[in-house]
């Protein structure tokens, strides 16, 4: 298969752990030695979506699928550049516990046997304070609580569940698909502290050649989607069961808006941040980070020292509880 000489990178995720400026200025630079597949379309979300992810998988191909990729493929790699097929999804999605991660990986070293594979995790509080956040940012109705143990009884829907960041599990399954030399596992503090260190890490390991000097000329200040204070996730929160978009995270919000109007909403929640004392907005932010502490507890511990085992990474520097 054309895959297995490619030498693609699937960057398949964790969410909530930069993809968003990996994407921007990293994989869609030709000089740091990398292009996206598709062009400037750097996340690749129509086609990814379409072709690896929401497919049955009852009716996935993984050979309709490889041909939907080879063309771009082979355009990128006879440039001399590191082809790049990033999307954070693929790593499944923390509002319905990753059911279909395992699937995903199995369909990726289906289609790109030989493929490489970066994937960013991120200390779990951290996580899932910022993936609560996110949720209500997408217009999801339900308290931290309600989104944290959702009712599970009858089984018919994957909601949010704690065993999605047990990062071990799947890690370990991406190593038994493509080979532990193949698989890159970072942790986002480190793109925290030392930005030009992580990016070094992941240029090596793809074996992409960058110009001298564009590693260290990268927007590393320039941060993408900055989040929404604890304030204008509590108003936000109760306001979703109104008005908001209509999509999966909330089917029955009363008042359907565009996302052009969301967004009109997340400025004027932004305003009103800016007339809000600070402490009160820290306040509210410790309050909810918390909850979340409180409802972890030692839940990880056991998963990141396995973790740090596997990958030889010690993870309690940075900040990761490993007993």
């Amino acid at each position: 298969m054309v895959a297995e000489r490619s030498g693609l990178l699937i960057h398949a995720g964790y969410p909530k752990t930069g993809s968003s400026w990996i994407q921007r200025f990293l994989f869609q630079n030709s000089d740091a030695g990398f292009a996206p597949l598709f062009g400037e379309d750097v996340s690749m979300r129509g086609a990814v979506m379409k072709v690896m992810i929401l497919p049955n998988a009852l009716v996935f191909d993984p050979i309709d699928s490889l041909k939907h990729f080879h063309p771009a493929i082979l355009e990128v790699t006879g440039k001399g550049l590191v082809p790049v097929l990033s999307h954070e999804r693929l790593a499944g999605t923390p509002h319905s516990g990753g059911y279909d991660s395992k699937e995903l990986a199995n369909r990726l070293a289906a289609v790109f046997p030989g493929a490489k594979v970066l994937l960013v995790i991120r200390e779990q509080k951290s996580m899932i304070v910022s993936t609560y956040k996110q949720y209500v940012r997408n217009g999801g109705p339900c308290s931290l609580g309600g989104y944290l143990r959702p009712p599970r009884s009858d089984g018919r829907m994957p909601l949010f569940d704690f065993g999605y960041f047990e990062y071990h599990r799947l890690v370990g399954y991406y190593q038994e698909l493509f080979g532990q030399a193949n698989v890159l596992v970072l942790p986002y503090e480190q793109f925290r502290d030392d930005p030009k260190g992580f990016v070094w890490t992941i240029v090596t390991f793809a074996g992409a050649k960058a110009r001298p000097g564009t590693v260290e000329g990268l927007s590393y200040s320039t941060r993408e989607y900055p989040g929404l204070s604890g304030f204008s996730i509590a108003i936000k929160r109760r306001l979703n069961r109104i008005v908001g978009r209509r999509d999966s995270v909330n089917p029955q919000v009363l008042i359907p808006i565009s996302r052009g109007r969301e967004l009109v909403l997340e400025r004027f929640l932004k305003r009103l941040e800016a007339v809000v004392p600070g402490s009160f907005h820290k306040a509210l932010d410790q309050r909810l980070t918390a909850a979340v502490f409180r409802a972890i507890g030692d839940r990880y511990t056991r998963s990141n020292s396995l973790l740090a085992e596997l990958l030889g990474l010690e993870l309690g520097r940075y900040g990761y509880d490993v007993g």
